[in-house]
């Protein structure tokens, strides 16, 4: 009789597991997270002010008498040309460009003369004044006068005004042969447009037009 109690015995043994029972995996599934790191941090803008300007659109203190009687060179404030800002009576003294004045040997004696830039009083019409360091005479060239041919009575236009020291100066679409000079002559031009040349000629000055 013991065969028939062996196979009740598988039986029961096998009726008492778990009918869901699950094994464990001995090499489960990673599953990672991703994860998002958020690192904050505090940033702080500084703003320094260094300075602060104003521009005018005239410098009177350039303009002012105490300016021009202070930087005009002391033969000229000593002569009797000179009256504060008055210029041989008719005329005032106009800083209107950059430098105020130039220097040259315009006439070739071997003196020092100035170029200044004056108005007209009565018309204000703008211009330029050659003094003769030697003999102060006065050359007025424009304000005005219509004394040098080819050259404006009133040139506004001119924003440029320098010393020009080159012997052999091309001529523009008026002019027919290069210019020869043998002292420095006045150039005076529009930027980006262009002038020409104001000289002495022996006995009076004359302009050399240099563009179209």
């Amino acid at each position: 009789m013991k065969p028939p109690l062996l196979h009740i015995s598988l039986v029961l043994l096998l009726a008492c597991q778990p009918q869901n029972s699950a094994s464990p995996d001995p090499f489960p599934s990673a599953e990672s997270e991703v994860g998002t790191e958020i690192i904050r941090d505090t940033v702080t803008v500084m703003e320094r002010i260094i300075d602060t300007v104003f521009i005018e659109k005239e410098n009177t203190y350039w303009q002012s008498e105490f300016y021009l009687s202070y930087a005009l060179p002391q033969w000229l404030k000593a002569s009797p040309l000179l009256q504060g800002k008055t210029f041989a009576e008719k005329y005032v003294l106009d800083p209107r460009l950059n430098p105020m004045y130039l220097e040259a040997d315009f006439n070739g004696d071997g003196t020092v003369d100035i170029a200044l830039l004056i108005k007209n009083i009565a018309t204000e019409d703008v211009g330029f004044a050659v003094v003769h360091g030697g003999t102060h005479e006065v050359f007025i060239l424009g304000a005005g006068q219509e004394s040098t041919p080819g050259f404006s009575s009133n040139p506004t236009y001119i924003d440029v005004w320098r010393i020009n020291r080159e012997r052999k100066n091309e001529p523009g679409l008026t002019e027919e042969e290069p210019l020869i000079l043998e002292n420095p002559s006045l150039e005076i031009k529009k930027s980006e447009v262009g002038g020409g040349l104001l000289y002495w000629d022996g006995a009076q000055y004359a302009y050399f037009h240099q563009t179209c």
